[in-house]
């Protein structure tokens, strides 16, 4: 079942200003609202991707880190950010970070 205000929230994000109606219609469908724990791997460096097979993610609320090998952070993600979108398009065969919830 689509959450109306997820889909307004996506819909609303900087990311997608300028792309064409369709193809936002097509990355919301589905969307879905996930609640991670402090500690929580959300994707895994190495995890297999195939193109829109693989889900990419929206930070909602609090923060979630990007490591590129367990321990080293090298960013920190906040709400109104996207990240996965790569394996969702198939751009790479496997995640290449790992993306916790702080």
């Amino acid at each position: 079942q689509e959450e109306p205000e997820l889909r307004a929230y996506i819909l609303s994000l900087p990311a997608f200003a300028g792309i064409p109606d369709g193809f936002v219609e097509i990355s919301v469908r589905g969307a879905e609202h996930l609640l991670y724990a402090p500690g929580d791997i959300v994707v895994k460096k190495g995890d297999p991707c195939s193109f829109g097979k693989c889900p990419s993610y929206v930070v909602m609320g609090g923060v979630a880190e990007v490591e590129t090998v367990p321990g080293v952070f090298v960013a920190c993600l906040r709400p109104g950010q996207l990240f996965g979108e790569a394996g969702t398009l198939g751009l790479v065969n496997d995640r290449n970070v790992t993306v916790r919830a702080r």
